[in-house]
């Protein structure tokens, strides 16, 4: 018996290499190269390495390829095709709105990665975040509004705030005239950042959203305009005639997932003392996922306009919401791994059997218990290609024409930073993004 044990388990470690050699690597280690071209500036190489993955082929992953490549085509300045992907992106996630039992099941024997992935609740915001700044890019105001609203609606089912959207909704309602819906969203946003925001991410009331409010206050007719406290309605005076420059600075990238392996053996004290179900010897594999810390890689950030140099507000934690919201599920994620456990043993036992001296089932149960361990592989698939932070500024200037000076101080200590021109007309509204990884990509539209 000792020999037919010992032959069982030299086949099921054969079956166990060739199984192994049909394994994927996890999402995050695929997809290394391509958050280094995004973080390098590359965002033309980044798609090129996308494409050559296997994501545009797999049905599971359709939704994250669209998210992905629709950011990279935003990053390389192509907007339609941008929205094209993240149109499908939203058609994907309707469809996958009810889950497969089929697959669920599957899933308990394999690993949740063959599962669809379905995304976070701020993916789906972010994909109109971003059709909004597309929209306006192609001077489609209209449009634009539209994510607008599609973003208001999403927020209004998630109980969650999402305070830079609140923020920047508002900012477009009232450049559209709708100042009901544009004071509806900056409580939104205020409230988030004064109850919620510095307790979940250290992140508190910026000074460009006082000055707004302030503003706004000054200009609007609104009986709840006073449900403002006074001292921030009367914290700012515009200049005569004013436009306004509005910096969005996205900073680093979103964390990425890795996985935590436990592997173990079933101690033989163990199975002497329960030798009717662990007489044979059982390889425990559980594989969970985790976040590795945020790594943005700006300490400091300051932009200069004129000769003032005013330092811009962090408006949004995406990383530090991302790992939030994973910490809240993490419960979850330990209840299934550990429900795919068991289901894997009492897999092993179904094909064991009972009898001891049964050869063949020896090694079906080896070969059982090997294929579950293989198999068992942590979700690690995130939106690796969203940034990690974004800062905001709102400048209220008097027509004219301006330089500005954007100063970046690293971790490390080291100093970076883009100069560039605009000018302002009265009543304009004028966009710049600056996105720092490594290097800056930097775009003017106005509304």
């Amino acid at each position: 018996m000792l020999n037919r044990c010992k032959s069982a388990w030299a086949l099921v470690f054969l079956f166990s290499f060739v199984l192994s050699g049909c394994l994927k690597p996890s999402y995050s280690k695929m997809s290394l190269p391509i958050r280094k071209e995004r973080a390098a500036g590359n965002p033309e190489k980044a798609l090129e390495l996308l494409s050559r993955t296997s994501l545009p082929e797999e049905e599971k992953n359709r939704l994250l390829y669209h998210i992905e490549a629709g950011l990279l085509y935003h990053l390389t300045g192509n907007y339609s095709e941008s929205n094209k992907f993240f149109e499908n992106a939203e058609w994907i996630s309707d469809e996958m709105y009810t889950r497969s039992l089929s697959q669920e099941a599957a899933a308990l024997l394999t690993s949740e990665t063959i599962l669809p992935y379905r995304g976070e609740y701020f993916d789906y915001l972010f994909v109109n975040y971003y059709k909004m700044l597309n929209y306006l890019y192609l001077g489609m105001f209209e449009s634009a509004l539209v994510e607008v609203r599609r973003i208001n609606y999403k927020l209004s089912l998630f109980e969650e705030d999402a305070a830079m959207l609140h923020w920047l909704t508002g900012m477009l309602h009232r450049a559209s005239g709708e100042e009901s819906s544009a004071l509806i969203e900056y409580m939104k946003a205020y409230r988030a950042y004064k109850e919620t925001y510095p307790e979940k991410y250290g992140i508190s009331l910026p000074e460009s959203l006082k000055k707004d409010i302030a503003v706004f206050s000054r200009e609007s007719r609104l009986p709840r305009i006073k449900e403002f406290p006074k001292d921030i309605r009367e914290s700012y005076s515009p200049p005569k005639d004013y436009g306004s420059a509005i910096f969005i600075v996205e900073t680093g990238l979103a964390p990425m997932k890795y996985a935590v392996h436990i592997n173990a053996d079933i101690p033989q004290h163990m199975r002497q003392e329960h030798d009717e179900v662990l007489a044979d010897i059982y390889h425990i594999s559980v594989s969970i996922p985790e976040y590795a810390p945020p790594e943005d890689p700006v300490r400091d950030i300051s932009i200069r306009i004129g000769s003032e140099n005013i330092k811009p507000d962090l408006a949004e934690d995406i990383g530090g919401l991302a790992i939030r919201k994973f910490n809240e599920k993490k419960p979850l994620i330990l209840a299934q791994a550990t429900a795919r456990a068991v289901t894997k043993y009492v897999a092993y036992r179904a094909a064991r059997g009972e009898d001891a001296d049964d050869f063949l089932r020896v090694l079906l149960g080896s070969a059982v218990n090997i294929a579950g361990a293989i198999t068992e592989e942590a979700d690690t698939r995130s939106w690796l290609t969203l940034p990690g932070r974004v800062y905001v500024l709102r400048e209220y200037l008097a027509p004219g024409d301006y330089n500005f000076n954007l100063q970046t101080i690293s971790q490390s200590g080291r100093r970076g930073g883009e100069e560039g021109s605009f000018s302002l007309k009265q009543g304009e509204i004028k966009f710049i993004l600056l996105r720092n990884n490594f290097t800056w990509i930097y775009d003017i539209f106005w509304i």
